[in-house]
């Protein structure tokens, strides 16, 4: 990883771990009770000093969602929906229980969309300004070209 704006994330580990034959990007800092952390639409790199001030208090997995940074994109994620199912099966995968889960931006509706999966799997969820995160009917499309 030699891209300059990824040295914002010296204070931790960049890791690729595998979830179901899909490499996923993770950083991963700190010490505590485990919290998962999904950036907004500006990467890993926009959100290093809020991880930085997380990983004061907390073990933070945060990592590249698919098709961001080097995380890869599996063909079968078309939705914010799919992600949902993802991130369900990529905590699994890293045992993590009960988290403190962090949704900024663009991840705030994707962590919504995954706890409506499985609401009583986080010990907390944290939504941080959630773009496109659908409230209501309002009668117009929510964010369409998103993707």
């Amino acid at each position: 990883m030699e891209t300059a704006c990824l040295d914002e994330l010296d204070f931790g580990t960049l890791s690729t771990v595998d979830l179901l034959g899909t490499g996923v990007e993770m950083f991963t800092a700190g010490s505590g009770a485990p919290l998962l952390f999904l950036h907004g639409i500006d990467g890993l790199e926009g959100s290093a000093p809020v991880l930085r001030e997380l990983a004061k208090n907390f073990t933070v997995h945060a990592p590249s969602h698919p098709g961001f940074g080097n995380s890869q994109r599996p063909a079968r994620l078309d939705r914010v929906d799919d992600l949902g199912y993802f991130y369900l099966d990529l905590m699994a995968r890293l045992a993590l229980d009960r988290p403190v889960v962090v949704g900024a931006s663009f991840g705030g509706w994707v962590a919504a969309e995954t706890l409506t999966k499985e609401p009583g799997r986080p010990a907390q969820l944290v939504l941080v300004s959630p773009l496109g995160l659908p409230t209501a009917n309002r009668g117009g499309p929510h964010v369409g070209g998103m993707f």
